[in-house]
């Protein structure tokens, strides 16, 4: 298995995680990420300004990894 989809399994699991989906939820990752930073997001009341930043960076890395040449 390659580093690049070590990375982006890992990157997706973190946006189930914090989306509170199951493992086994066939979401895009844009859905979990909408549904994370619904609950997650640094206005609402708690301490979710750190998770809002690995929420984007997990996004980004999706994205990233999702438009790559070698993917394809």
């Amino acid at each position: 298995m390659t580093n690049r989809l070590r990375l982006a399994r890992r990157a997706v699991r973190v946006l189930r995680e914090l989306a509170g989906a199951s493992v086994w939820d066939p979401a895009p990752p844009a859905r979990l990420c909408r549904a994370a930073a619904v609950a997650w997001h640094p206005d609402e009341p708690g301490d979710g300004h750190k998770v809002f930043q690995l929420l984007r960076e997990a996004y980004r890395v999706t994205k990233l990894l999702a438009s790559s040449p070698h993917r394809r």
